[in-house]
Protein backbone atom coordinates (compact mmCIF):
# COMPACT_ATOMS: atom_id res chain seq x y z
CA UNK A 1 0.00 0.00 0.00
CA UNK A 2 1.55 3.25 -0.95
CA UNK A 3 2.41 5.71 1.74
CA UNK A 4 1.44 9.63 1.19
CA UNK A 5 3.90 11.93 3.63
CA UNK A 6 3.76 15.44 2.92
CA UNK A 7 5.23 18.15 4.54
CA UNK A 8 4.10 22.10 4.70
CA UNK A 9 6.01 24.57 3.01
CA UNK A 10 6.69 27.78 4.90
CA UNK A 11 4.79 30.97 3.95
CA UNK A 12 5.96 33.53 1.90
CA UNK A 13 4.88 36.87 0.93
CA UNK A 14 5.05 39.45 -1.74
CA UNK A 15 5.50 42.69 -1.52
CA UNK A 16 2.76 45.04 -1.52
CA UNK A 17 1.89 48.12 -3.38
CA UNK A 18 -0.90 50.60 -2.04
CA UNK A 19 -3.56 52.48 -4.48
CA UNK A 20 -6.82 53.22 -5.20
CA UNK A 21 -9.60 51.39 -7.14
CA UNK A 22 -12.75 53.56 -9.06
CA UNK A 23 -15.81 52.21 -11.07
CA UNK A 24 -17.98 54.93 -11.79
CA UNK A 25 -20.58 55.13 -14.49
CA UNK A 26 -23.22 57.29 -15.93
CA UNK A 27 -26.70 55.60 -17.62
CA UNK A 28 -29.10 57.65 -19.90
CA UNK A 29 -32.01 56.28 -20.77
CA UNK A 30 -35.32 57.02 -23.44
CA UNK A 31 -37.91 55.35 -24.13
CA UNK A 32 -36.12 53.50 -26.88
CA UNK A 33 -32.33 53.78 -26.12
CA UNK A 34 -30.14 53.66 -23.44
CA UNK A 35 -26.36 54.98 -23.42
CA UNK A 36 -23.66 54.29 -20.72
CA UNK A 37 -20.48 55.59 -20.24
CA UNK A 38 -17.95 53.99 -17.52
CA UNK A 39 -14.58 54.54 -15.95
CA UNK A 40 -13.09 51.99 -14.24
CA UNK A 41 -9.31 51.57 -12.45
CA UNK A 42 -7.69 50.23 -9.88
CA UNK A 43 -5.32 46.79 -9.54
CA UNK A 44 -6.70 43.22 -10.76
CA UNK A 45 -4.67 40.06 -10.85
CA UNK A 46 -4.60 37.84 -13.96
CA UNK A 47 -3.51 34.08 -13.29
CA UNK A 48 -6.01 32.29 -14.95
CA UNK A 49 -6.09 33.28 -18.81
CA UNK A 50 -3.76 32.39 -21.97
CA UNK A 51 -0.92 34.74 -20.14
CA UNK A 52 -0.50 34.41 -16.21
CA UNK A 53 0.34 37.81 -16.39
CA UNK A 54 -0.45 38.66 -12.92
CA UNK A 55 -1.04 41.68 -11.05
CA UNK A 56 -1.50 45.12 -13.09
CA UNK A 57 -2.44 48.43 -12.70
CA UNK A 58 -5.39 49.63 -15.00
CA UNK A 59 -7.79 52.51 -16.20
CA UNK A 60 -10.44 51.81 -18.73
CA UNK A 61 -13.30 53.63 -20.52
CA UNK A 62 -16.43 51.89 -21.33
CA UNK A 63 -19.16 53.24 -23.72
CA UNK A 64 -22.27 51.61 -24.41
CA UNK A 65 -25.47 52.54 -27.05
CA UNK A 66 -28.23 49.98 -27.07
CA UNK A 67 -31.58 51.20 -29.12
CA UNK A 68 -34.93 49.35 -29.77
CA UNK A 69 -35.54 49.64 -33.07
CA UNK A 70 -39.15 47.75 -33.02
CA UNK A 71 -40.62 45.65 -30.64
CA UNK A 72 -38.82 42.59 -31.14
CA UNK A 73 -35.41 44.12 -32.40
CA UNK A 74 -32.71 45.81 -30.39
CA UNK A 75 -29.41 46.83 -32.05
CA UNK A 76 -26.56 47.93 -29.88
CA UNK A 77 -22.55 49.41 -30.26
CA UNK A 78 -20.18 49.58 -27.50
CA UNK A 79 -16.36 50.47 -27.46
CA UNK A 80 -13.76 49.82 -24.83
CA UNK A 81 -10.40 51.49 -23.91
CA UNK A 82 -8.19 50.20 -21.88
CA UNK A 83 -4.29 50.99 -20.52
CA UNK A 84 -2.55 48.18 -18.17
CA UNK A 85 1.12 48.94 -16.02
CA UNK A 86 2.46 45.44 -14.76
CA UNK A 87 4.87 45.24 -12.29
CA UNK A 88 7.59 43.59 -14.68
CA UNK A 89 7.56 46.59 -16.96
CA UNK A 90 5.01 45.88 -19.74
CA UNK A 91 2.34 48.20 -20.56
CA UNK A 92 -0.60 47.51 -22.89
CA UNK A 93 -3.10 49.25 -24.30
CA UNK A 94 -6.22 47.83 -25.60
CA UNK A 95 -8.97 48.68 -27.49
CA UNK A 96 -12.48 46.72 -28.47
CA UNK A 97 -15.48 47.92 -30.99
CA UNK A 98 -18.39 45.36 -30.47
CA UNK A 99 -21.59 46.06 -32.66
CA UNK A 100 -24.70 43.18 -31.41
CA UNK A 101 -28.75 42.68 -33.00
CA UNK A 102 -31.09 40.68 -31.56
CA UNK A 103 -34.86 39.92 -32.31
CA UNK A 104 -36.96 37.91 -30.34
CA UNK A 105 -38.36 35.49 -32.08
CA UNK A 106 -40.88 34.20 -29.64
CA UNK A 107 -41.18 35.45 -25.97
CA UNK A 108 -39.38 32.71 -25.10
CA UNK A 109 -37.14 32.10 -28.55
CA UNK A 110 -33.73 35.03 -28.65
CA UNK A 111 -31.67 35.23 -32.27
CA UNK A 112 -28.49 37.23 -31.58
CA UNK A 113 -25.78 38.14 -33.58
CA UNK A 114 -22.12 39.66 -32.31
CA UNK A 115 -19.45 41.11 -34.01
CA UNK A 116 -15.85 42.45 -32.00
CA UNK A 117 -12.69 43.49 -33.04
CA UNK A 118 -9.85 44.05 -30.52
CA UNK A 119 -6.33 45.12 -30.42
CA UNK A 120 -4.04 44.94 -28.25
CA UNK A 121 -0.47 47.21 -28.48
CA UNK A 122 2.50 46.23 -25.96
CA UNK A 123 5.30 47.27 -25.53
CA UNK A 124 6.44 44.11 -25.35
CA UNK A 125 7.92 42.27 -28.33
CA UNK A 126 5.33 39.43 -29.41
CA UNK A 127 2.46 40.39 -27.19
CA UNK A 128 0.68 42.12 -29.55
CA UNK A 129 -2.62 40.95 -30.98
CA UNK A 130 -5.65 41.47 -33.20
CA UNK A 131 -8.60 39.61 -32.64
CA UNK A 132 -12.03 39.38 -34.90
CA UNK A 133 -14.70 37.24 -33.89
CA UNK A 134 -18.83 37.10 -35.45
CA UNK A 135 -21.01 34.89 -33.21
CA UNK A 136 -24.63 33.99 -33.58
CA UNK A 137 -26.52 32.81 -30.79
CA UNK A 138 -29.91 31.25 -30.42
CA UNK A 139 -31.36 31.50 -26.77
CA UNK A 140 -33.85 29.14 -25.60
CA UNK A 141 -35.78 30.26 -22.00
CA UNK A 142 -38.09 27.73 -20.58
Amino acid sequence: MPVLVSFPLPLTRGSSTDGFSFDAGLTQRTERTTYTLSVQGGYIETYFAAENLGFSRYYRAIGTISHRLVERLTLGVSGTLERAEYTFDRKDWTWAVRGNGSYQIFRWLVLSLEALTRENDSNVDGADYYENRVSLRLSATI
